[in-house]
């Protein structure tokens, strides 16, 4: 009889430390992704990105001017000017447009899936 609580205890054992591994392979966390956006030729490329919450989106002024990239709505944040080489950073948590308040026709927008 001892054996058989034995092995049954030792079974129960091993189920539950699957269902514990094996739920924590479940469980697995998305690594934030990076995007970059180039500014050339006075036009944000690609003009539109998809990306998921917390994913970092990287602008580079590729371009042979000085550009921003700044929140078009409420004008919430800005990169501040970017010389050429320059780049700015944006950890994405929502949708949002933008655009270069220097060269207003350079729009942008950021999708958050």
């Amino acid at each position: 009889m001892n054996r058989w609580i034995g092995v049954f205890g030792w079974f129960a054992f091993a189920v539950a430390a699957g269902w514990l591994v094996g739920g924590c392979q479940q469980v697995r966390h998305q690594a934030a992704a990076r995007v970059d956006v180039s500014l050339r030729q006075m036009q944000f490329a690609p003009t539109e990105v998809r990306v998921h919450a917390g994913d970092t989106v990287v602008f580079t002024n590729n371009d042979i001017v000085t550009h921003d990239v700044t929140e078009e709505t409420a004008k919430l944040w800005t990169s501040g000017p970017l010389v050429v080489g320059e780049s700015f950073a944006f950890v994405a948590q929502k949708d949002v447009t933008y655009y270069c308040s220097i060269h207003p026709i350079m729009k942008g927008k950021i999708t958050v899936e």
